[in-house]
């Protein structure tokens, strides 16, 4: 009896080891946990940074929603960023969120937004994460960016009244939250809301 308990044991120990083993290799831990992938803290908005997600140094912010960038070459995902954008300054616009520009006719709002995207960028210490899509016409890489505390750009932007969401773009996976932040800007006139009337 003594021998089939101790065989038991063995066996509980080997099931709960695979186990731990299959969990953390599929990041379910993380999910169980609460941890954001590829940060050290908790995204606040749940849009949680994709684990491929590409390193760049911001160089330059254009507008309130187009700044230049540069591959980040010593990290994870380096190879993929330099295959996609390559090792020059890759000018890269916020996916899926209008912003006011500061064209040759100033819009509402556009300087505070580059400010608040300037701030938020500052406070990233100029680096963040970009989930590279497909580039617009103009040659500008669409992506979805996150700060190095896993906040996703465009939810900021869209909270503080400083973007508003496309008509024409798709939003998954990040649907909720980013529609969540528009809603409550407006619902508070927040930003544009406030200062731009309707």
């Amino acid at each position: 009896m003594d021998k089939l308990s101790g065989k038991n044991s063995a066996l509980l120990m080997v099931v709960v080891l695979v186990l731990g083993g299959v969990l953390w290799a599929t990041g379910l831990t993380d999910k169980i946990t609460g941890a954001t992938k590829g940060s050290s803290s908790e995204s606040s908005s749940g849009a949680d940074r994709p684990y491929d997600a590409i390193e760049m140094r911001v160089r330059n912010v254009a507008d309130s929603g187009t700044f230049t960038a540069t591959v980040v070459t010593t990290s994870r995902y380096a190879d993929k960023g330099l295959e996609a954008y390559g090792d020059g300054r890759v000018t890269v616009r916020l996916y899926g969120v209008d912003t006011p520009g500061a064209s040759y006719r100033q819009e509402c709002y556009a300087e505070e937004a580059k400010e608040s995207l300037e701030k938020r960028l500052s406070e990233s210490s100029q680096r963040i994460w970009v989930k590279p899509g497909r580039d617009d016409r103009r040659g500008r890489a669409l992506a979805w960016v996150w700060t190095k505390d896993g906040e996703l750009l465009q939810e900021s932007q869209l909270a503080d009244g400083a973007a508003t969401l496309r008509d024409d773009a798709t939003f998954a996976p990040y649907e909720k939250q980013v529609t969540a932040a528009e809603a409550k800007a407006e619902k508070a006139k927040t930003g544009l809301w406030g200062a731009c009337g309707s």
